[in-house]
């Protein structure tokens, strides 16, 4: 394209014979007036050497538009006001940029006319013959997402992305109140605002066109909601869980994870998506779609220890039946049944001490519910002093005989 000047061919009234053409400065010294009384049958264009034609006949209209400075360029490009072009043959419709061009195919060179396509199947321009035929969308895979039809984003419409870019994808930012108030393309905001709206969990982001259309936006949900440092059930019978939560959209999943050991039950949106991306890859935490849908035990291979004592429960010292979800989770949690002055507890390593460690007052185990064993404490549990004096007492006796 000749950005410097344009070349241009002035017709006689009849349309055959060629008054003038030239260079458009220097045709107009000559033509000026006639043209403006004549528009009709003055033509310019924009390459070398394209002002060949030799009949009006050879011309067609064309829509002419930027979308740089006119967005109808290519959210409406058959709007009425949208300038026109007498163009010898074809029109274009070409990607100049991110931005769309309409106008004239001999606008191009002529050696670069062959890489357009016939068609909207290509990325770089596109060519087609007849009156105004450059209004097709272009290219065809350009990106179309839903925008707010109103200040109120209670309906909404379909639009073109007005950037042609690869990653570009539809968004719906929604209010702290889980309204949505914002939705279009990607390309169309600042990328800092998009992370901030991911990093608050504002953000609903997705691949397709019209995949943000307010029908198929996520709506609000409702999850379980416990803490298993305030109620046992939260880690070790989650369907006996009560409360519950309303989690607000874009992230209303339900999420079930673990902080130092303790089991948290609730919205997803609760953590930030870095953190919720991390704990899912580290497992410790699930996240799941559906109403209460948080309701599993979790992670799913908990250790399972019968948890009692004697002093509660009569059964616990003999017939233990009291097998449950270790309430506190450790990767390598075991079982343990423990006695000490008089009192048999059983549960889990990563709660149960042993207070004396020997194998009458203390056994531990690595299987579910292998904390079954009856202790009594025999005279083996003699602890630390105690049995150092009997066997300090044991040789006193022993030399003061051998004297």
């Amino acid at each position: 394209m000749n950005k410097e000047q344009d070349c241009k061919t002035v017709f006689e009234t009849d349309g055959v014979t060629v008054r003038r053409r030239g260079c458009s400065d220097d045709v107009d010294d000559y033509e000026d007036r006639y043209c403006r009384q004549n528009p009709a049958l003055c033509y310019t264009c924009k390459s070398n050497e394209c002002n060949d034609a030799w009949s009006t006949a050879e011309y067609v209209s064309c829509t002419f538009c930027n979308s740089a400075n006119r967005e109808a360029c290519i959210t409406d490009p058959t709007q009425s006001d949208l300038a026109k072009r007498s163009c010898k043959g074809q029109c274009l419709v070409a990607l100049s940029g991110e931005d769309l061009v309409r106008s004239c195919l001999d606008d191009k060179e002529l050696y670069d006319r062959s890489d357009c396509s016939s068609d909207e199947s290509g990325t770089n321009c596109a060519t087609c013959s007849g009156a105004d035929c450059n209004t097709f969308s272009y290219p065809a895979d350009r990106l179309s997402c839903h925008s707010c039809a109103d200040a109120t984003c209670s309906s909404s419409k379909s639009q073109f992305c007005l950037a042609y870019r690869s990653d570009d994808y539809c968004f719906a930012k929604y209010a702290a109140n889980g309204g949505v108030e914002l939705m279009g393309c990607a390309s169309g905001q600042n990328g800092s605002s998009l992370d901030e709206w991911q990093d608050a969990n504002q953000l609903y982001a997705c691949q397709g066109s019209e995949c943000n259309e307010l029908s198929r936006l996520p709506s609000e949900g409702v999850c379980l909601s416990c803490d298993s440092r305030k109620s046992l059930e939260c880690a070790q019978d989650p369907e006996g869980v009560i409360a519950s939560i309303t989690c607000h959209a874009p992230n209303s999943d339900c999420i079930t994870r673990l902080e130092d050991g303790h089991t948290m039950r609730g919205c997803k949106s609760s953590l930030s998506l870095s953190d919720s991306v991390s704990c899912v890859a580290n497992g410790t935490c699930a996240v799941c779609s559906g109403a209460k849908c948080n309701a599993e035990i979790f992670p799913n291979n908990r250790r399972r220890c019968h948890i009692c004592n004697s002093s509660a429960d009569s059964n616990c010292a003999k017939q233990p039946n009291s097998l449950a979800v270790c309430p506190v989770y450790a990767a390598n949690d075991g079982c343990v049944t423990a006695y000490n002055n008089g009192l048999l507890r059983r549960g889990c390593s990563s709660e149960l001490e042993c207070e004396i460690d020997n194998e009458d007052h203390c056994q531990k185990c690595s299987t579910d519910g292998c904390n079954t064993v009856e202790l009594t404490g025999s005279a083996g549990g003699l602890s630390g002093i105690g049995l150092g004096l009997t066997i300090l007492l044991a040789w006193l006796i022993s030399s003061t005989q051998r004297l």
